[in-house]
């Protein structure tokens, strides 16, 4: 795999797939987008991207190339720049590093890159670069193999003598910047998990059991409607409630004898898995590194593409009150820092009760509303359980890489299990420690009137 910086036009790249530097609504904008747009055919690949709708910072969509030389364009939405926001540097790393698993996923062998958010998104040229370089070249450590050439195209001399001057500090010193040593601890995670959802996914057709299980979910899955009320049957006692500081997964295989399963997935409203391909640290992105979850959600034959994720790219980013239920979801990995796989004695099957988290990151809404939104929304996942006679009902965090408010979502948890506590025989709620301690989460859920 070479890294080459070049000064010249994106668009005339002899690559297979070829970076546009995107906003999250995928719409047609100026610069280097603008000429994208036109040398692919504007019309073609406006419609195209939105049937798409939206991609949030840090991440990468695909289309065809159209009339473009190169096959594919890989859509990639770099941050805009902030600063002594770290969170930032982080999310153009994973801007880089998403376009790069698409195109790996679409057998891509050279990809042309623009110098991400270094436009209108106004980073500067030398952090932009230092990114970039130490982020392309951390990768191909571990996909030297994978591609022939990475291009990073430079529309101007001043960007191009940055990238290169970056280049050569990198190459030379490898330590050109403090803040370097923690990107490449974050990227090198990343990758890690990049790894484990691979094998994750090669377990998906080389072991039988996992062959047989996603059959039979994808069969069984149901898309439950926003007002949906089912027929309940109320257990011998009130549920026990009970708080861990554990991985949900794992707690989930605690309670594997106490009768049917059930496990919240706080998911994405409009791709299956989420960032789980860039190797995000999520609900469902962990949620898919260690189970079939993956294969049964990311299902183009079936109606969930049209009714679940396409209605949620509609929504203007609040998603809607729509369950996914996945009967019999095998989980056949330990849930960690970095998932191991179980011995087989160990899996365990589980339901999965998927409600999309609205993305409050791009919107504001007031606390009553916002609190009405969250009841009506998780009281779905309470029905749609209770009704599916679920007797172990595991819960964790909601939503909170949508920047969601983990306070009001405890009140609403206590509000719900007062409500549906009759109809399941364990409520647990998991939330793993943060660096080994208790997490802020965890804090804030003990504070439970069950608790106390």
């Amino acid at each position: 795999m070479n890294i080459i910086i070049v000064k010249g036009d994106i668009t005339n790249a002899l690559v297979d797939a070829v970076v546009n530097a995107a906003n999250s609504r995928l719409s047609p904008a100026s610069g280097e987008c603008g000429a994208i747009f036109n040398k692919a055919g504007y019309d073609k690949l406006k419609e195209a991207c939105s049937r798409l709708g939206y991609c949030k910072p840090g991440s990468s969509v695909i289309t065809p190339g159209f009339d473009m030389d190169a096959e594919y364009i890989i859509h990639t939405v770099g941050p805009i720049y902030h600063e002594n926001d770290k969170d930032n540097d982080l999310i153009l790393a994973e801007a880089y590093i998403s376009a790069l698993n698409l195109a790996l996923e679409n057998k891509c062998l050279s990809v042309a890159f623009p110098a991400l958010s270094t436009g209108i998104y106004n980073y500067p040229y030398d952090l932009a670069a230092n990114i970039a370089i130490s982020t392309l070249y951390e990768y191909k450590k571990i996909h030297d193999n994978d591609f022939a050439n990475i291009y990073i195209y430079c529309y101007d001399d001043e960007i191009y003598k940055a990238f290169k001057n970056e280049e050569r500090r990198y190459v030379n010193s490898y330590k050109f910047k403090t803040n370097i040593v923690e990107l490449e601890a974050e990227m090198k995670l990343k990758m890690d998990l990049v790894n484990v959802f691979k094998d994750t996914r090669s377990s998906y057709i080389e072991k039988n059991y996992l062959i047989s299980s996603i059959k039979n979910t994808k069969a069984n899955t149901k898309l439950y409607d926003e007002d949906y009320i089912g027929n309940k049957v109320e257990k011998d006692n009130d549920a026990k409630i009970i708080l861990e500081r554990n991985y949900p997964t794992n707690s989930l295989r605690s309670y594997a004898s106490y009768g049917r399963l059930g496990i919240l997935n706080s998911g994405d409203g409009t791709h299956p898995g989420g960032n789980v391909l860039s190797g995000f640290i999520g609900g469902e992105e962990n949620l898919a590194r260690v189970s079939t979850l993956f294969a049964c959600l990311n299902d183009e034959t079936g109606n969930l593409y049209e009714n679940y994720y396409g209605l949620n790219k509609k929504s203007n980013y609040l998603n809607s009150n729509k369950i996914i239920y996945s009967p019999g979801v095998t989980i056949f990995k330990k849930e960690n820092v970095i998932p191991e796989e179980l011995m087989s004695t160990e899996w365990v099957d589980s339901d999965v009760i998927t409600s999309a988290a609205p993305n409050l990151n791009n919107i504001f809404i007031v606390d009553t509303e916002l609190k009405e939104l969250f009841f009506n929304r998780l009281k779905q996942v309470f029905e749609v359980s209770a009704a599916n006679n679920i007797d172990c009902l595991i819960l964790s965090s909601y939503g909170i890489n949508q920047n969601i408010n983990q306070g009001i979502i405890k009140e609403i948890y206590e509000k719900l299990i007062d409500e549906y506590k009759k109809y399941f025989k364990y409520i647990i709620i998991s939330l793993p420690d943060s660096n080994g301690e208790e997490s802020p989460e965890y804090k804030s859920f003990k504070k439970m009137k069950y608790f106390n």
